[in-house]
């Protein structure tokens, strides 16, 4: 009886060293590092605070949480595609995992933003767009949140 498991030889693999070269990385530890940085500061400097944000503060904490979401997407877009590539190798399931669960545990401090994010009266969010052109370009981002 033959086997009817096919056999895939001369698959293709994703080049992802434009994010990381390799899982052993010293960017990654640098940017886990800039992240868990980076959110603490975040937290300290907005929890409780977006209410009461102008325009340009307001466009300034925008900003950052965008660049902490643009690391966070980093890590995890390697981790993630590293792993599709061999699902079955358990050295990839477990760095996506531990990725995943040490993210988890960072981001646990921003979920206050987009709470108080959405206690911002829609009036006062629209006049701060109309005040800061800037601010306008995440018009379709904040219709999301």
């Amino acid at each position: 009886m033959k086997n009817s498991t096919p056999k895939f030889t001369n698959l293709p693999s994703w080049d992802l060293s434009d994010l990381y070269v390799s899982p052993d990385s010293v960017e990654i530890e640098k940017d886990f590092k800039w992240l868990e940085k980076s959110i603490k500061n975040f937290k300290f400097k907005y929890e409780g605070r977006l209410k009461t944000l102008t325009g340009n503060s307001f466009l300034k904490c925008i900003i950052e949480h965008e660049n902490i979401e643009k690391k966070i997407g980093r890590i995890m877009s390697f981790s993630s595609l590293r792993y599709y590539q061999k699902t079955d190798d358990p050295s990839r399931v477990k760095f996506l995992a531990d990725n995943q669960d040490k993210l988890t545990a960072m981001t646990g401090d921003l979920v206050f933003f987009s709470l108080e994010f959405n206690k911002i009266s829609d009036n006062k969010l629209n006049r701060m767009i109309r005040n800061n052109i800037k601010l306008s370009n995440y018009s379709s981002a904040f219709r999301r949140m």
